[in-house]
């Protein structure tokens, strides 16, 4: 299993909608809130070209998400890819991503959950790559985070190596 590198101050994050589109609120609001935040944190943000885009249920068409996903995955200045949202219709992706490539690729985290699965567990599968189902880019967005946020920001930067359970959901 590759493991990546976590995430550290003054790497680049690529933002990517591989199924959801954040182009209303509340979604874009936190959006924006969450960019900020990161940056404020030390982080560069690279944005995909469909983070704020939404038609039919997705951001894009199949081929444009997967193409978005797949420029933002090996680009060598992107240490670090976060999904901006779930949906329903990521699976269509699949036929085109090049998981070769991929593989061949400096091994990187993906972030993302609920729909996403299709992507965290194929990189995990296919490529033996570890991914991240944690939360969306928007989540950074909250004021103050909870300690959800909290403790996987600790996490995914390396310094944290261990989650518990909540005593209490949110």
């Amino acid at each position: 299993m590759k493991y990546p590198r976590f995430l550290q101050k003054n790497n680049t994050i690529g933002l990517v909608s591989p199924s959801f589109g954040c182009n209303e609120d509340p979604y874009a609001t936190r959006l924006e809130s969450a960019i900020l935040t990161l940056k404020t944190k030390g982080f560069a943000i690279k944005e995909g070209k469909n983070i704020r885009s939404y038609t039919k249920v997705a951001s894009a068409g199949a081929k444009e998400r997967a193409r978005e996903f797949m420029l933002t995955y090996l680009d060598n200045s992107v240490d670090f890819v976060s999904s901006v949202g779930g949906g329903e219709r990521m699976i269509e992706i699949l036929d085109y991503i090049d998981f070769e490539a991929i593989k061949k690729a400096k091994p990187k985290y993906f972030m993302g959950y609920s729909d996403n699965t299709v992507l965290t567990f194929t990189l995990t599968t296919l490529c033996d790559i570890a991914s991240i189902y944690y939360v969306h880019t928007p989540d950074f967005g909250m004021k103050p985070w909870g300690k959800e946020i909290t403790n996987g920001f600790d996490i995914i930067t390396g310094t944290k190596n261990k989650q518990t359970a909540y005593t209490e959901y949110e």
